[in-house]
């Protein structure tokens, strides 16, 4: 009963690229199939439905891994911008500028950390290329053709020398910005006259930016230079003190000085006597200008210059006395710097190992119960009047051992890590699983070991998020409830891509069934179904930290397999993206119906407490068979009747007056009623719901057989 025609609308932008490959003849665009056959496959792409951006990893990178996007415009789904960047850790790879000819309304290209030798007329369709940016690329050669709306170009950071001079000549576009910074260009460019002077206005109005470049076009021969190419450092003179060389041991005990120094001037060299110390001091004459010619220092001494004025020995001899004092304060300082820093890590060390073993000692216990295992019939069983023993309450309400609850300090998902004592969902191998058709915009059929599946895929933003996506859907599947969806694994299709491969629910949703009158569904079929997803509610709620997060639960989140067993379905706790503390809410999406007053009205957090108004919803939705708020939907459409049921002043319910629903038993009213309450704490916990159903199903059985 699952839909299978692949979405073509905006709201489904890679749904355009599994039509184009399941059926090239009804590929959107002709873009799309380009980049379609460019990628491989669609299974190898990743795709971001915020910007309409389509991504792989190019089969033109060498020596490193590299990502080709290409951005679309919407509903005519034309390229109009492409990018080029490094993989995430991988080395700059050396990549090939090929094939991007073929996309002819691209107004933008972005190459950047990327070793590209040259760009030329044949690298991409120019006619509607407006900006080019070759950044941080290695380029070496550069020429564009003539083209009208070509004005922003970037080749900053590259290995350039002879300057794009051509870009100023009388058959090129003016130039709006042209960024030259970081190129080994040579300092002086020449230019014809023509050239120069276009040059010498984009100079003089701030369109070549990156490095100063002055230009004379009034000579036979113009020429443009980049002063801070061409200008060299003036030669530094002193005129001033002379330098004198302090050395010293290198160790604290005394070492013998060297037995002589020689000192070059013009006038006989005056002698000082070594001391401890070895000054060696050279004294000028009105001549000179202090130069100094000494022999190097012994191995194992520490040498230290400094700069005084002409002094005489004796004062010479006293500034060392002072540079030594100096240097042996800085030495201690530095030990006592060393010292201090050496006890702050060990006590920040012992704080840490005090705190890992108490919390070791806090979880330490394998044996400590927490939280209840609803225990409801068998999926394998069949329909409730097909003679299916109900379980007992013992079954209903068994306490399971912590291996059965994941512990968690987090709101669901539960849990990043995966439990103790269960193993780890597998990682199949994409050669393994087989798509079939597209199902919705992020689901998708297909085979696993000769079973059919179901793929729930996410793109992800960025390595953080595939492994938050990986630790969710272990956590996920993990949890072991017959009324829950079995999660079979994870596969990867490309970097950015994660997809957890489950069970296949043939009769798709819960609405699908119950808006279908050709399927009967007798009192206690209904009845059957409303306890399997009591059930199922209970047990999440008995998961510690529970939280419902950013979606509310709706029957759109009920599945239905071939023999009419709902289960739960806990992919839709996963989170692409981090939970949001407050709720958001949007009209005509078909989901304000099922949100409770005090999440609509307050703003309140999705609370076990809402999810119980939630389930009071579904409930009466199983009996009527019918939409909440059927008739407001059906007089005034989706989005006027959301603005109703926000509205605090409304005090219609949901299924009010539905004949259905005012004809089934008493006891069925009363519960609906109770999930419905507007005050939180008169609602029942679902575990208590799911034992009144399962009671009245043994009763049923008992009387009737």
């Amino acid at each position: 009963m699952n839909d299978t025609k692949a979405p073509d609308g905006p709201d489904d932008f890679s749904g355009l690229f599994f039509a184009c490959q399941s059926t090239p003849s009804a590929c959107a665009s002709p873009d799309i199939s380009i980049l379609l056959q460019r990628c491989g496959r669609f299974d190898a792409m990743g795709f971001t439905q915020a910007d309409f951006s389509a991504c792989c990893d190019s089969a033109f990178a060498h020596n490193g891994k590299a990502r080709e996007c290409v951005y679309f415009r919407p509903t005519e789904w034309t390229a109009r911008r492409i990018s080029v960047f490094p993989v995430s850790h991988s080395p700059k790879p050396k990549y090939t500028v090929r094939d991007w000819a073929q996309f002819a309304s691209v107004d933008q290209v972005d190459i950047a950390r990327v070793s590209v030798h040259s760009i030329d007329a044949s690298s991409f369709d120019y006619r509607t290329i407006s900006k080019l940016s070759i950044v941080d690329a290695d380029l070496e050669t550069i020429t564009t053709p003539p083209s009208p709306t070509l004005n922003v170009i970037d080749v900053s950071n590259n290995r350039l020398k002879a300057f794009p001079t051509y870009l100023f000549s009388p058959t090129q576009p003016t130039i709006a910005q042209l960024n030259i910074y970081g190129n080994p260009w040579h300092p002086s460019v020449s230019v014809d006259a023509s050239e120069c002077n276009r040059m010498q206005v984009a100079v003089d109005s701030g369109h070549i930016t990156g490095l100063p470049l002055d230009c004379s076009c009034s000579s036979s021969a113009p020429t443009c230079t980049f002063p801070s190419l061409t200008s060299t450092p003036a030669p530094s003179t002193s005129t001033g003190a002379p330098v004198a060389v302090v050395t010293r041991p290198a160790t604290s005990s005394p070492s013998p000085p060297p037995a002589s120094a020689r000192i070059s001037t013009p006038t006989p060299p005056a002698t000082v006597t070594p001391t401890a110390t070895n000054l060696l001091l050279s004294k000028p004459t009105p001549s000179t200008t202090g130069t100094i010619s000494t022999q190097p220092p012994p191995a194992s001494f520490a040498t230290l210059q400094i700069t005084a004025s002409p002094i005489t020995n004796n004062s010479a001899i006293t500034d060392q006395k002072t540079a030594v004092a100096s240097a042996d304060d800085s030495s201690m300082t530095g030990t006592i710097l060393l010292v201090c820093m050496m006890v702050l890590v060990l006590g920040l060390a012992a704080v840490a190992l005090i705190l890992y073993r108490r919390r070791q000692r806090i979880v330490a216990n394998p044996n400590v119960l927490s939280g209840f295992e609803m225990v409801a019939m068998s999926s394998r069983n069949a329909p409730f009047n097909n003679g299916a023993a109900a379980p007992s309450k013992a079954q209903l309400l068994r306490k399971t051992s912590s291996s059965a609850v994941l512990t968690s300090s987090t709101l669901l998902p539960l849990s990043k890590q995966p439990s103790r004592d269960m193993p780890s969902v597998p990682t199949i191998s994409p050669d393994h699983v087989k798509l079939l058709h597209s199902i919705s915009r992020t689901r998708f059929s297909g085979k696993f070991q000769g079973e059919k599946v179901v793929l729930k895929r996410w793109d992800a933003p960025n390595q953080a998020a595939v492994a938050s996506l990986v630790a969710d859907i272990q956590a996920m599947a993990q949890l072991e409830h017959p009324q829950l969806l079995i999660v079979f694994g994870l596969v990867r299709f490309g970097e950015f891509d994660v997809s957890a491969v489950a069970e296949f629910m043939h009769c798709g949703s819960l609405p699908r069934v119950l808006f279908k009158h050709d399927v009967a569904l007798s009192w206690p079929d209904q009845l059957s179904m409303c306890y399997q997803v009591a059930a199922a509610l209970a047990y999440m709620h008995s998961q510690p930290n529970y939280s419902r997060g950013t979606n509310c639960l709706t029957s759109r989140d009920i599945l239905v397999n071939s023999t009419l067993q709902c289960k739960l379905d806990v992919l839709d706790f996963v989170q692409a993206t981090p939970a949001i503390t407050s709720p958001e809410f949007s009209y005509g999406g078909a989901s304000l119906a099922w949100e409770a007053p005090e999440v609509l009205t307050h703003n309140c957090a999705r609370s076990s407490s809402a999810e119980m108004y939630s389930l009071g919803v579904i409930l009466g939705e199983i009996v009527t068979r019918a939409r909440p708020y059927q008739s407001w939907i059906q007089s005034v459409g989706t989005t006027v009747s959301d603005i109703r049921i926000r509205d605090p002043t409304t005090m219609t319910w949901p299924h009010e007056n539905h004949p259905e629903l005012e004809s089934s038993p008493r006891y069925f009213k009363a519960l609906v009623a109770a999930c419905l309450s507007r005050d939180v704490l008169r609602r029942p916990l679902a575990v208590n719901v799911a034992e009144t159903l399962q009671r009245e199903m043994a009763l049923l059985k008992r009387n009737y057989g």
